[in-house]
Order: structure tokens, then C-alpha cells, then sequence
């Protein structure tokens, strides 16, 4: 048997395949995999870039395990994952769940705690005891919050305020433009309200300009990147509150906090103010491994130790 793990993301999706022993098999990944903001083309081809190193092996060697955007959140959704996939493979996912939930296997290995996911997207979950519960998830139009796209968002309204003189003019004005490549204020509207329909991750792609203004001294970029990290700990502590945690273990995973050390800074300072924390730590396996562990899980069948040292 084949044991598959798949983390979809909105802007990478990653796959996993390991024997019964652990034993990795390959790798995969293809591009954005949110049904709900990039539409079931871009999905399908995306998972299909992911899972193409799993077609040379018989569909029926294969348990499939899933996180996947908007699981929990759209009826539908995961029948729409599992349609896909079984036009790719051949064979339905044994399990398909939030991919925020493959996250935390990734970040706690399966032990009581909270793990919160901050890329394109931003969202939190956690399991004490017998209980469970999740936090924000609640996309671009409302949610979101301390994510990429947030950043992104926060950053090209400064710079709007900047162009009107709502605001004073910094230099994060002129990195925005100048990676977008952009000539005047026409320009800057253009590119917003481009008909891409991958608007939230073109958005959230702008999230590293403000990192790098941040570095430069920016202090408009430094205060944004400071409340998206509070906005994440924020999750953190609506979590802690509500399943009852006397202290718990953090993990997170995402590239807004394992690659940008102000937002970082600023969730630990937030969340060590706020609760009781054991530790706080970068999720050392990928999303795409706590796939894996959750679908030996599933088979009732351990996860073999190698998995976690291969990390």
C-alpha cells in the first residue's frame, strides 16, 4: 500500500507518497489549489501537476489523504476535491479535512495543542482532549487577517493614502512600484483591478515588498507587519479560550511566519502576553507529512517514526 498526502494551499500544493514503512516514494506539487478563489480549472490542474508521479502505481496501492482550502466551510467542497482526484488517480481520498487540520498533525504530531497557518491565507486550529476547534479561515473578503493577502492589502491601501496625501510619502510607495513595475497612479489601479482571476494571491504576492521596506526602516510597512502578527495571535487566544487550555503548545507553519521575522516577533510577543504557552515553535515537518501521519491514522495503523525524522 501507498500512503498519500496532499496539502493544498492558495498558492502551492504539495504531495507526498510513502510506503507502510515510511519510506518516502516521491514528491509532487503544482500551483493554487483553493477551489473557492482560483475555480476548479486552475484546482485541477494544479492537483494534477502534484499527482502526476502517483499514475505509474495501481489505483488500488493507493490511500489518499487530503487538506485542502474551504473543507468545513462550503457544502460541496470536498466532493468537488474528491471528483478531481479521482479523475487523476483513478481512486477517491480516504479522508479529506481543512488543510489547516494537516497542519496541526504536521506541527503537534498529533498531540493536544494549537497550530495556526499564516500564507496566502490565514487560519488556526486545535484539539484538546476529545474536543476540537478552528479560527478564522473566513477568506478574502472578510477574513484572512495577518495573512499574506493581508499584508498585501494593508500595503497597497498605504499606498493609495500615500498618492492621494492622506498620507506622507515612504519609501514603500516606491518599492510598490517599482517591483510592480508600474508608471503612474493609472498603472497602480490597473493592476489591482486586473480580471486575473487569481486576485487574492497577486495581492498577497505584494507582502514581500513590505517586508523588505520594513527592513529598510519603513515605518508604515514596519506597524503593518506588526498587527498582522497580533491579528494571528489573536487566533491563538480565541482558541485557548474556548476549548479551555490551563497551558498549551504553539506551532505554526506558513510563510508569512516562518520567513518574516517582524510578524514573527510580534505574534510570540502577543501570544506569550496573552496565554499560557509551553512552547512556540515553526512546524518542523511540512503540512504535507501531517497528511500523511492523518492518513495512517485513518487506516488505524501507526505512523512509522521514520516519517518524523525525515522531516
Amino acid at each position: 500500500m501507498i500512503i498519500v498526502g496532499v496539502d493544498g494551499g492558495g498558492t502551492k500544493t504539495s504531495a507526498m507518497a510513502v510506503d507502510l514503512n515510511g519510506n518516502i516514494i516521491g514528491f509532487g506539487k503544482g500551483g493554487s489549489s483553493n477551489i473557492l478563489e482560483s475555480g476548479e480549472t486552475i484546482t485541477k490542474k494544479s492537483l494534477e501537476d502534484a499527482l502526476k508521479f502517483l499514475r505509474a502505481f495501481p489505483k488500488e496501492d493507493l490511500a489518499v489523504g487530503m487538506g485542502m482550502p474551504a473543507c468545513g466551510e462550503f457544502p460541496d467542497v470536498e466532493k468537488a476535491y474528491s471528483k478531481i482526484v479521482e479523475e487523476i488517480l483513478g481512486v477517491r481520498p480516504l479522508v479529506i479535512v481543512n488543510d489547516v487540520v494537516v497542519g496541526w498533525y504536521a506541527g503537534t504530531k498529533g498531540k493536544d495543542g494549537i497550530h495556526i497557518v499564516a500564507g496566502t491565507g490565514s487560519i488556526a486550529y486545535a484539539k484538546r482532549g476529545g474536543r476540537d476547534s478552528r479560527c478564522g479561515g473566513w477568506g478574502s473578503i472578510i477574513g484572512d487577517e495577518g495573512s499574506a493577502y493581508y499584508i498585501g492589502l494593508e500595503t497597497l491601501r498605504a499606498v493609495s493614502m500615500q498618492i492621494d496625501g492622506r498620507m506622507n510619502e515612504t519609501i514603500l510607495k516606491k518599492l510598490v512600484f517599482e517591483h510592480l513595475s508600474l508608471k503612474d497612479d493609472g498603472d497602480f489601479l490597473s493592476w489591482i483591478y486586473s480580471k486575473d482571476i487569481r486576485r487574492r494571491e497577486r495581492i498577497a504576492s505584494v507582502a514581500p515588498i513590505a517586508y523588505e521596506a520594513a527592513k529598510i526602516g519603513d515605518e508604515v510597512a514596519l506597524d503593518i507587519l506588526r498587527k498582522s502578527g497580533i491579528e494571528l495571535g489573536k487566533h491563538i487566544l480565541a482558541l485557548y479560550k474556548k476549548l479551555g487550555f490551563s497551558e498549551a503548545q504553539v506551532s505554526y507553519s506558513g510563510s508569512v511566519l516562518e520567513k518574516n521575522d517582524f510578524v514573527r516577533e510580534s505574534f510570540e510577543d502577543f501570544v506569550r502576553s496573552s496565554v499560557n504557552v509551553s512552547r512556540i515553535k515553526s512546524s518542523r515537518c511540512r503540512p504535507v507529512y501531517g497528511a500523511v501521519i492523518m492518513t495512517f491514522e485513518k487506516l488505524g495503523i501507526p505512523a512509522p517514526q521514520s516519517i518524523d525524522k525525515s522531516c
